[in-house]
């Protein structure tokens, strides 16, 4: 049942209003655009298009209702500042391009981006260790396991790499990748 919930709070349309974007030609005009936040992503469409956004942005797939730009492809949401009656605001890509927005100061969508984004990939990375998991140390054959548990005495991953210790700044004891999962495991074995 998590799975369905999930779902659904992704699918969720967040916010629905409009954005300008510059755009990236020699003019840099900036262009409205009808803005639909959900929980994976923001979709982008031509005002008054029934779907189509036209032409092609790295980082924007252009499905069949618009422009979109997954939260899977963002970076960071950066250079917010509030001049006159908009704020403007960056969203970099993980490819290292930045698509600069605009919205009117109250709309707040800088904001609302950010907080989507952010639950997004919360969503992912406990995804992620539910899926290590249920794989069990190593299961997987990706060499995901925790580290130290099962590799004998050579102490590192089974994939081959080394593991990378550094003093814990509070206990003074080594922490590998993985040593808090581990804690963690034990925590819930004792309860």
């Amino acid at each position: 049942m998590p799975e369905m919930e999930t779902l659904e709070s992704i699918n969720q349309v967040l916010k629905v209003g409009q954005l300008e974007k510059r755009s990236e030609n020699f003019l840099q005009i900036w262009k409205k655009k009808r803005a639909v936040l959900t929980g994976d992503g923001l979709t982008l469409v031509q005002p008054g298009s029934s779907g189509s956004g036209g032409g092609s942005d790295s980082g924007l797939d252009n499905g069949g209702c618009g422009k979109r730009l997954g939260f899977d492809v963002v970076r960071t949401v950066d250079c917010v500042e509030r001049r006159g009656r908009h704020t403007y605001f960056t969203v970099v890509l993980s490819s290292g391009k930045e698509l600069d927005f605009r919205c009117p100061a109250e709309a707040g969508w800088n904001a609302e981006i950010i907080l989507a984004m952010v639950q997004f990939k919360n969503r992912r990375a406990v995804q992620e260790a539910r899926a290590r998991l249920a794989g069990g140390a190593g299961g997987d054959g990706r060499g995901g396991g925790v580290a130290g548990v099962g590799d004998g005495a050579r102490g590192a991953r089974s994939n081959g790499s080394s593991p990378e210790r550094s003093p814990s700044p509070r206990r003074g004891w080594p922490v590998r990748d993985g040593s808090l999962r581990l804690s963690l495991r034990r925590e819930a074995m004792h309860r």
